[in-house]
């Protein structure tokens, strides 16, 4: 079965492999550029930036949120560079997090092997990702990541497996780091907010034990640290915003 699976995930990464590297979408340019000018000033500074240009609805490099800046991920394109690290990034990452929600559909959920191959691939095979990845949005596999991660948490709150949190952070760090606007926009907030309704009915079914309080405690005392430590990125990225409004002349540097 194991071979099986190693097939399974080798095939998965090559058909990704083969969709990016013949896409063209109005976007890969621009992320080649920006991964590009990210390793000359890596190389040449021996660090990253804080500016170079303006990107994304006029916010500096240092503070926009989708960025790489700050992030251990700038490894992979540092080793494999601009073009051929862009274009194998969101096949990795895809693979990586495909490999952790097959795990946990055929061991959590008691899945067959044959159904978890199955429904990852209706999973992550959409049109949302698809559309996305033409384009050459590579941070959107950051979503990916954050949705296995949240499968592991939600696990330890309920069964109390300590491995199901430590796993669960690592994804959640992988998919925080890769990409804020990202995980704190499309994924966070709301699945805070989803479970703070469904916390709050419980709370007044009185339905949680002890145990259950604790282990939430634990995921929230084990998340927020890697949520400070890129709160200088966020509040950067406000305080750009402040000054340069979404819609006026954000062209000329500040």
């Amino acid at each position: 079965m194991k071979n099986k699976l190693y097939l399974f995930h080798f095939l998965y990464f090559c058909a990704w492999s083969f969709f990016c590297l013949t896409t063209s979408g109005f976007d890969w340019d621009s992320i080649h550029s920006i991964i590009e000018i990210d390793i000359r000033v890596f190389y040449e500074q021996l660090g990253l930036q804080k500016w170079s240009y303006q990107f994304n609805g006029g916010m500096t490099r240092y503070s926009n949120l989708g960025t790489h800046h700050q992030s251990p991920w700038f490894i992979f394109f540092l080793v494999f560079g601009s073009y051929w690290g862009v274009k194998l990034f969101i096949p990795f990452v895809m693979t990586v997090s495909n490999i952790f929600f097959i795990k946990f559909l055929n061991e959590k959920l008691r899945f067959s092997m044959k159904s978890s191959f199955l429904y990852s691939l209706i999973f992550s095979l959409n049109g949302y990702w698809l559309l996305h990845f033409y384009h050459g949005h590579v941070t959107y596999c950051a979503q990916y990541l954050f949705i296995v991660s949240f499968m592991y948490l939600l696990e330890y709150l309920v069964r109390g497996n300590r491995k199901n949190l430590v796993i669960g952070c690592v994804l959640f760090f992988g998919s925080y780091s890769l990409s804020i606007y990202q995980t704190l926009t499309f994924m966070v907030l709301p699945t805070v907010m989803s479970l703070l309704i469904f916390i709050v009915y419980n709370l007044y079914r009185k339905n949680f034990t002890k145990s259950f309080y604790k282990r939430l405690t634990i995921i929230f005392a084990s998340i927020t640290p890697i949520i400070l430590l890129y709160v200088p990125k966020i509040l950067a990225a406000l305080n750009y915003l402040g000054v340069n409004k979404r819609g006026t002349n954000y062209l000329e540097p500040r």
